[in-house]
Protein backbone atom coordinates (compact mmCIF):
# COMPACT_ATOMS: atom_id res chain seq x y z
CA UNK A 1 0.00 0.00 0.00
CA UNK A 2 2.92 2.60 0.89
CA UNK A 3 4.87 1.44 -2.32
CA UNK A 4 1.67 2.13 -4.43
CA UNK A 5 1.06 5.49 -2.23
CA UNK A 6 5.01 6.45 -3.65
CA UNK A 7 4.15 5.69 -6.80
CA UNK A 8 0.85 6.50 -7.77
CA UNK A 9 0.33 9.70 -5.10
CA UNK A 10 -3.01 7.56 -4.19
CA UNK A 11 -4.79 5.17 -2.20
CA UNK A 12 -7.82 3.37 -1.49
CA UNK A 13 -8.85 2.46 1.91
CA UNK A 14 -12.37 1.47 1.47
CA UNK A 15 -11.93 -2.26 1.40
CA UNK A 16 -9.37 -2.15 4.20
CA UNK A 17 -10.13 -3.46 7.59
CA UNK A 18 -9.53 -1.45 10.76
CA UNK A 19 -6.43 -3.38 11.48
CA UNK A 20 -4.56 -2.65 8.41
CA UNK A 21 -5.29 0.76 8.59
CA UNK A 22 -3.80 1.06 11.68
CA UNK A 23 -0.59 -0.69 10.55
CA UNK A 24 -0.53 1.67 7.48
CA UNK A 25 -0.76 4.38 10.51
CA UNK A 26 1.79 3.13 12.12
CA UNK A 27 3.98 2.52 9.27
CA UNK A 28 3.37 6.46 7.55
CA UNK A 29 4.38 7.53 11.06
CA UNK A 30 7.73 5.38 11.06
CA UNK A 31 8.53 6.64 7.26
CA UNK A 32 7.43 10.11 7.77
CA UNK A 33 5.51 10.55 5.25
CA UNK A 34 3.28 13.20 6.87
CA UNK A 35 0.57 13.72 4.36
CA UNK A 36 0.19 9.90 4.03
CA UNK A 37 -0.34 9.95 7.69
CA UNK A 38 -3.04 12.54 7.95
CA UNK A 39 -5.33 11.34 5.54
CA UNK A 40 -5.33 7.68 6.87
CA UNK A 41 -5.80 9.47 10.63
CA UNK A 42 -8.45 11.73 8.93
CA UNK A 43 -10.12 8.37 7.55
CA UNK A 44 -9.90 6.05 10.22
CA UNK A 45 -11.65 8.32 12.55
CA UNK A 46 -14.80 9.49 10.17
CA UNK A 47 -15.16 5.78 8.62
CA UNK A 48 -14.46 3.37 11.64
CA UNK A 49 -15.87 5.91 14.63
CA UNK A 50 -17.88 3.26 15.55
CA UNK A 51 -15.35 -0.07 15.43
CA UNK A 52 -13.24 2.22 17.60
CA UNK A 53 -15.52 2.58 20.50
CA UNK A 54 -15.97 -0.97 20.49
CA UNK A 55 -11.74 -1.85 20.26
CA UNK A 56 -10.43 1.19 22.09
CA UNK A 57 -7.66 -1.40 24.26
CA UNK A 58 -6.84 -2.98 21.20
CA UNK A 59 -6.19 0.55 19.26
CA UNK A 60 -3.79 1.24 21.80
CA UNK A 61 -2.12 -1.87 21.42
CA UNK A 62 -1.41 -1.75 18.03
CA UNK A 63 1.52 0.70 18.83
CA UNK A 64 -0.83 3.93 18.56
CA UNK A 65 0.20 4.19 21.94
CA UNK A 66 3.52 5.17 21.38
CA UNK A 67 2.78 7.35 18.58
CA UNK A 68 2.88 11.00 19.64
CA UNK A 69 0.97 12.25 16.38
CA UNK A 70 -1.40 10.12 17.57
CA UNK A 71 -2.36 11.92 21.05
CA UNK A 72 -5.73 12.68 19.57
CA UNK A 73 -6.90 9.12 19.17
CA UNK A 74 -4.81 7.83 22.08
CA UNK A 75 -7.23 10.41 24.02
CA UNK A 76 -10.50 9.31 22.60
CA UNK A 77 -9.84 5.30 23.32
CA UNK A 78 -9.13 6.35 27.54
CA UNK A 79 -11.71 8.26 27.46
CA UNK A 80 -13.52 5.70 25.90
CA UNK A 81 -12.61 2.76 28.40
CA UNK A 82 -13.03 5.55 31.17
CA UNK A 83 -16.65 5.99 30.58
CA UNK A 84 -17.12 2.10 29.57
CA UNK A 85 -14.66 0.28 32.35
CA UNK A 86 -16.45 -2.57 31.46
CA UNK A 87 -14.34 -2.71 28.20
CA UNK A 88 -11.54 -3.61 29.62
CA UNK A 89 -11.91 -4.39 33.75
CA UNK A 90 -12.87 -7.73 34.50
CA UNK A 91 -12.23 -9.11 31.21
CA UNK A 92 -9.85 -11.49 29.94
CA UNK A 93 -7.53 -9.08 27.98
CA UNK A 94 -7.12 -7.03 31.30
CA UNK A 95 -4.33 -8.55 33.03
CA UNK A 96 -2.06 -8.76 29.93
CA UNK A 97 -2.64 -5.20 29.58
CA UNK A 98 0.75 -2.95 29.46
CA UNK A 99 2.10 -0.88 32.60
CA UNK A 100 2.18 2.22 30.70
CA UNK A 101 -1.21 1.87 29.68
CA UNK A 102 -3.08 1.02 32.56
CA UNK A 103 -1.27 3.91 34.68
CA UNK A 104 -2.73 6.24 31.91
CA UNK A 105 -5.87 4.68 32.89
CA UNK A 106 -5.15 5.44 36.74
CA UNK A 107 -4.39 8.65 36.17
CA UNK A 108 -7.30 9.62 34.51
CA UNK A 109 -10.00 12.44 36.74
CA UNK A 110 -12.77 10.30 34.49
CA UNK A 111 -12.56 6.85 34.93
CA UNK A 112 -16.22 5.81 36.35
CA UNK A 113 -15.20 3.30 38.74
CA UNK A 114 -15.46 3.00 42.83
CA UNK A 115 -11.76 3.35 43.72
CA UNK A 116 -11.31 0.15 45.96
CA UNK A 117 -13.16 -1.45 43.28
CA UNK A 118 -10.12 -0.21 41.22
CA UNK A 119 -7.58 -1.39 43.72
CA UNK A 120 -9.32 -4.63 43.74
CA UNK A 121 -8.37 -4.94 40.22
CA UNK A 122 -4.83 -3.39 40.10
CA UNK A 123 -4.14 -6.32 42.90
CA UNK A 124 -4.98 -9.31 40.13
CA UNK A 125 -3.21 -7.55 37.39
CA UNK A 126 -0.18 -6.91 39.81
CA UNK A 127 -0.65 -10.81 40.59
CA UNK A 128 -0.74 -11.40 36.98
CA UNK A 129 2.63 -9.59 36.85
CA UNK A 130 4.42 -11.01 39.59
CA UNK A 131 6.78 -13.38 39.05
CA UNK A 132 5.77 -17.00 40.85
CA UNK A 133 2.15 -16.17 41.35
CA UNK A 134 -0.57 -17.11 39.55
CA UNK A 135 -3.64 -15.40 37.93
CA UNK A 136 -7.07 -16.00 39.02
CA UNK A 137 -9.95 -13.79 40.20
CA UNK A 138 -10.58 -15.74 42.87
CA UNK A 139 -7.19 -15.76 44.50
CA UNK A 140 -7.05 -15.66 48.18
CA UNK A 141 -4.63 -13.03 49.40
CA UNK A 142 -4.11 -14.69 52.54
CA UNK A 143 -2.27 -17.17 50.66
CA UNK A 144 0.56 -15.18 49.81
CA UNK A 145 3.64 -15.51 51.90
CA UNK A 146 5.81 -11.91 52.92
CA UNK A 147 8.01 -12.43 50.24
CA UNK A 148 5.20 -12.83 47.75
CA UNK A 149 3.79 -9.38 48.66
CA UNK A 150 7.01 -7.94 48.67
CA UNK A 151 7.14 -8.99 45.14
CA UNK A 152 3.84 -8.35 44.88
CA UNK A 153 4.92 -4.47 46.04
CA UNK A 154 7.97 -4.29 43.65
CA UNK A 155 5.39 -5.35 40.65
CA UNK A 156 3.21 -2.12 41.91
CA UNK A 157 5.43 0.17 42.90
CA UNK A 158 4.42 2.71 39.63
CA UNK A 159 0.70 2.07 39.97
CA UNK A 160 -0.31 2.27 43.68
CA UNK A 161 0.35 6.21 44.18
CA UNK A 162 -2.23 6.45 41.40
CA UNK A 163 -4.86 4.56 43.72
CA UNK A 164 -6.48 7.94 45.61
CA UNK A 165 -6.95 6.54 49.05
CA UNK A 166 -9.14 9.16 50.35
CA UNK A 167 -11.97 7.96 47.92
CA UNK A 168 -12.36 4.65 49.83
CA UNK A 169 -15.15 4.19 52.79
CA UNK A 170 -13.21 3.86 55.71
CA UNK A 171 -15.26 0.67 55.91
CA UNK A 172 -13.67 -0.95 53.33
CA UNK A 173 -10.06 -0.55 54.28
CA UNK A 174 -9.62 -3.53 56.93
CA UNK A 175 -11.39 -6.40 54.63
CA UNK A 176 -9.86 -5.25 51.43
CA UNK A 177 -6.90 -3.41 52.29
CA UNK A 178 -5.60 -5.00 55.26
CA UNK A 179 -3.93 -8.27 53.43
CA UNK A 180 -1.57 -5.47 51.96
CA UNK A 181 -0.24 -3.67 54.73
CA UNK A 182 3.21 -4.28 53.69
CA UNK A 183 2.67 -3.08 50.17
CA UNK A 184 0.43 0.17 50.99
CA UNK A 185 3.63 0.78 53.66
CA UNK A 186 5.74 1.76 50.52
CA UNK A 187 3.13 4.32 49.59
CA UNK A 188 4.36 7.84 50.69
CA UNK A 189 0.81 9.14 51.71
CA UNK A 190 0.64 6.11 53.84
CA UNK A 191 3.24 5.02 54.90
CA UNK A 192 3.94 8.68 57.47
CA UNK A 193 1.00 7.94 59.00
CA UNK A 194 1.80 7.16 62.93
CA UNK A 195 0.51 2.91 63.51
CA UNK A 196 0.50 0.71 67.09
CA UNK A 197 1.20 -2.57 66.88
CA UNK A 198 2.69 -2.48 63.41
CA UNK A 199 -1.14 -2.63 62.40
CA UNK A 200 -1.82 0.19 59.66
CA UNK A 201 -5.47 -0.58 58.92
CA UNK A 202 -6.27 -0.20 62.78
CA UNK A 203 -5.27 3.39 62.85
CA UNK A 204 -6.13 4.83 59.59
CA UNK A 205 -8.04 7.91 59.70
CA UNK A 206 -9.38 10.88 58.31
CA UNK A 207 -5.74 11.79 57.02
CA UNK A 208 -6.61 8.62 54.33
CA UNK A 209 -10.52 8.65 54.49
CA UNK A 210 -11.28 12.63 53.91
CA UNK A 211 -14.46 11.77 51.80
CA UNK A 212 -16.84 9.37 53.77
CA UNK A 213 -19.93 8.97 51.42
CA UNK A 214 -22.41 7.08 53.72
CA UNK A 215 -24.62 5.59 51.24
CA UNK A 216 -26.54 2.32 50.02
CA UNK A 217 -27.85 4.16 46.46
CA UNK A 218 -24.90 6.15 45.09
CA UNK A 219 -21.26 6.42 44.93
CA UNK A 220 -18.84 8.58 44.61
CA UNK A 221 -19.13 9.09 40.66
CA UNK A 222 -22.66 9.85 40.80
CA UNK A 223 -21.12 12.67 44.02
CA UNK A 224 -19.54 14.13 41.66
CA UNK A 225 -21.79 14.31 38.69
CA UNK A 226 -24.52 15.96 40.57
CA UNK A 227 -21.72 18.25 42.01
CA UNK A 228 -21.20 19.54 38.48
CA UNK A 229 -24.88 20.03 38.49
CA UNK A 230 -24.95 22.05 41.21
CA UNK A 231 -22.15 24.49 39.96
CA UNK A 232 -24.39 24.62 36.50
CA UNK A 233 -21.30 22.64 34.29
CA UNK A 234 -23.40 20.32 32.47
CA UNK A 235 -21.13 20.40 29.90
CA UNK A 236 -20.33 16.85 29.60
CA UNK A 237 -17.94 16.74 27.08
CA UNK A 238 -15.36 19.26 28.40
CA UNK A 239 -15.59 18.35 32.56
CA UNK A 240 -13.54 14.91 33.49
CA UNK A 241 -13.82 15.20 37.29
CA UNK A 242 -15.58 11.66 38.75
CA UNK A 243 -12.48 10.67 40.58
CA UNK A 244 -11.74 14.18 41.47
CA UNK A 245 -12.92 14.73 45.37
CA UNK A 246 -16.05 17.36 44.88
CA UNK A 247 -16.28 20.85 46.92
CA UNK A 248 -19.21 19.58 48.52
CA UNK A 249 -19.74 17.02 51.13
CA UNK A 250 -22.73 15.11 51.32
CA UNK A 251 -23.93 14.45 54.76
CA UNK A 252 -26.55 11.85 55.38
CA UNK A 253 -30.02 12.97 56.84
CA UNK A 254 -31.82 10.17 56.56
CA UNK A 255 -32.17 6.67 54.81
CA UNK A 256 -36.01 5.73 54.72
CA UNK A 257 -34.42 1.88 55.41
CA UNK A 258 -33.31 2.83 58.46
CA UNK A 259 -35.02 5.86 59.78
CA UNK A 260 -38.64 5.25 58.02
CA UNK A 261 -40.69 6.39 55.33
CA UNK A 262 -43.09 8.92 57.21
CA UNK A 263 -43.69 12.45 56.10
CA UNK A 264 -43.19 13.15 59.96
CA UNK A 265 -39.56 11.95 60.07
CA UNK A 266 -38.15 13.49 56.56
CA UNK A 267 -39.81 16.63 58.05
CA UNK A 268 -38.04 16.11 61.45
CA UNK A 269 -34.44 14.81 60.14
CA UNK A 270 -34.33 17.31 57.22
CA UNK A 271 -35.99 20.66 58.12
CA UNK A 272 -34.02 23.84 57.88
CA UNK A 273 -31.09 22.36 57.01
CA UNK A 274 -30.11 24.40 54.01
CA UNK A 275 -29.33 22.78 50.68
CA UNK A 276 -30.24 18.75 50.39
CA UNK A 277 -30.39 16.62 47.54
CA UNK A 278 -32.77 13.42 47.30
CA UNK A 279 -31.78 10.31 46.27
CA UNK A 280 -34.79 7.66 45.34
CA UNK A 281 -33.95 4.12 44.17
CA UNK A 282 -37.31 2.97 42.47
CA UNK A 283 -39.25 -0.24 43.21
CA UNK A 284 -39.07 -2.69 40.66
CA UNK A 285 -36.92 -1.30 37.52
CA UNK A 286 -34.14 0.10 40.54
CA UNK A 287 -33.46 3.29 38.62
CA UNK A 288 -31.73 6.10 40.37
CA UNK A 289 -33.72 9.87 40.61
CA UNK A 290 -33.94 12.41 42.51
CA UNK A 291 -33.82 16.30 43.35
CA UNK A 292 -31.41 19.21 44.42
CA UNK A 293 -33.18 21.79 47.01
CA UNK A 294 -30.81 24.76 47.47
CA UNK A 295 -33.06 25.82 49.99
CA UNK A 296 -34.63 24.29 53.53
CA UNK A 297 -37.05 22.46 53.84
CA UNK A 298 -40.02 22.69 56.18
CA UNK A 299 -43.44 22.05 57.35
CA UNK A 300 -46.80 23.37 57.61
CA UNK A 301 -49.90 22.78 57.85
CA UNK A 302 -51.78 23.98 54.51
CA UNK A 303 -48.24 24.05 53.23
CA UNK A 304 -46.46 26.72 50.84
CA UNK A 305 -44.44 27.10 47.80
CA UNK A 306 -40.84 27.40 47.78
CA UNK A 307 -38.84 30.07 45.02
CA UNK A 308 -35.50 28.88 43.61
CA UNK A 309 -33.89 29.38 39.94
CA UNK A 310 -31.21 26.52 40.92
CA UNK A 311 -33.60 23.48 41.76
CA UNK A 312 -33.20 20.54 39.57
CA UNK A 313 -34.57 16.50 39.43
CA UNK A 314 -32.98 14.35 37.76
CA UNK A 315 -32.47 10.64 36.76
CA UNK A 316 -29.05 8.50 36.92
CA UNK A 317 -29.95 5.88 34.96
CA UNK A 318 -29.35 2.26 36.70
CA UNK A 319 -26.10 4.00 38.75
CA UNK A 320 -24.07 1.25 36.57
CA UNK A 321 -23.47 2.43 32.80
CA UNK A 322 -21.98 5.60 31.68
CA UNK A 323 -23.11 8.10 33.42
CA UNK A 324 -22.40 10.50 30.51
CA UNK A 325 -25.29 8.86 28.29
CA UNK A 326 -27.66 7.05 30.85
CA UNK A 327 -27.92 10.73 32.72
CA UNK A 328 -30.75 13.24 32.50
CA UNK A 329 -30.97 16.73 33.92
CA UNK A 330 -34.26 18.98 34.56
CA UNK A 331 -33.97 22.42 35.67
CA UNK A 332 -36.96 24.20 37.02
CA UNK A 333 -38.56 26.02 34.06
CA UNK A 334 -37.59 30.10 34.35
CA UNK A 335 -41.52 31.05 34.26
CA UNK A 336 -42.01 28.39 37.33
CA UNK A 337 -38.93 29.57 39.95
CA UNK A 338 -41.83 30.72 42.31
CA UNK A 339 -43.11 27.02 42.50
CA UNK A 340 -39.63 25.12 42.60
CA UNK A 341 -40.08 22.86 45.80
CA UNK A 342 -43.55 22.50 48.11
CA UNK A 343 -43.64 22.17 51.67
CA UNK A 344 -46.32 20.61 54.00
CA UNK A 345 -46.71 18.67 57.52
CA UNK A 346 -48.35 15.73 55.29
CA UNK A 347 -45.71 15.55 52.56
CA UNK A 348 -42.43 14.61 51.42
CA UNK A 349 -40.39 16.10 48.82
CA UNK A 350 -41.91 17.65 46.21
CA UNK A 351 -40.36 19.50 43.01
CA UNK A 352 -42.69 21.44 41.09
CA UNK A 353 -46.24 20.15 40.56
CA UNK A 354 -45.75 16.42 40.93
CA UNK A 355 -42.63 16.53 38.51
CA UNK A 356 -41.18 14.67 41.16
CA UNK A 357 -43.59 14.03 44.60
CA UNK A 358 -43.05 11.72 47.35
CA UNK A 359 -47.08 12.86 49.09
CA UNK A 360 -48.48 10.22 50.93
CA UNK A 361 -48.52 11.12 54.63
CA UNK A 362 -47.86 7.52 56.51
CA UNK A 363 -45.50 5.89 53.91
CA UNK A 364 -43.13 7.67 51.29
CA UNK A 365 -42.75 4.92 49.64
CA UNK A 366 -46.11 4.37 47.61
CA UNK A 367 -47.31 6.05 44.93
CA UNK A 368 -45.00 8.73 44.22
CA UNK A 369 -45.41 10.85 41.33
CA UNK A 370 -43.32 11.96 38.49
CA UNK A 371 -44.38 14.12 35.34
CA UNK A 372 -43.57 17.26 33.54
CA UNK A 373 -44.89 20.19 34.41
CA UNK A 374 -43.07 22.61 35.89
CA UNK A 375 -39.28 20.91 35.10
CA UNK A 376 -37.95 20.84 31.58
CA UNK A 377 -38.26 17.51 31.94
CA UNK A 378 -39.28 13.85 32.41
CA UNK A 379 -36.83 12.04 34.26
CA UNK A 380 -38.39 8.51 34.60
CA UNK A 381 -41.52 6.98 32.35
CA UNK A 382 -44.00 5.96 34.26
CA UNK A 383 -46.23 8.40 36.48
CA UNK A 384 -46.35 6.69 39.32
CA UNK A 385 -43.94 4.88 41.15
CA UNK A 386 -43.11 2.96 44.65
CA UNK A 387 -39.80 3.20 46.13
CA UNK A 388 -37.54 0.66 47.29
CA UNK A 389 -35.19 3.37 49.36
CA UNK A 390 -34.21 6.93 50.04
CA UNK A 391 -31.49 9.14 51.37
CA UNK A 392 -31.74 12.67 52.15
CA UNK A 393 -28.16 14.33 51.97
CA UNK A 394 -27.26 17.99 53.53
CA UNK A 395 -25.08 19.66 51.24
CA UNK A 396 -22.37 21.26 52.70
CA UNK A 397 -19.32 23.64 50.46
CA UNK A 398 -16.08 22.73 51.76
CA UNK A 399 -13.96 25.57 53.18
Amino acid sequence: MILSYLYSGTISLEQEHPTTILDLLTASDELILLELFTHVKEYFFEKHNKWIRQHPLQILYHTIFRIENCLELQDLCLEIICENPELVFGTTAFTAIEESVLISILKRDDLQMDEIDLWDYLIQWGIAHTFNIKSSSNFNPSLLSQNDLLELSETLKNCVPYIRFNHINIKDLPSRLKPFEILLLNHKKISSITYNNNSLINNINNEITSFPLDSKIIKLKHVAHIARWIDHQEDKNNIRDYRRLPIYDFKILLRGSRDDFSASTFHKLCDNKNATVIIIKVFGTREIIGGYNPISWKGGFFGSWMKSQDSFIFSLGDGENNLRESSKLCRIKPENVNMAVFCANMRGPCFGYRDLWMPNFNNLAINCDSDCNYYNGKIIEPKNFDIEDYEVFQIIKRE
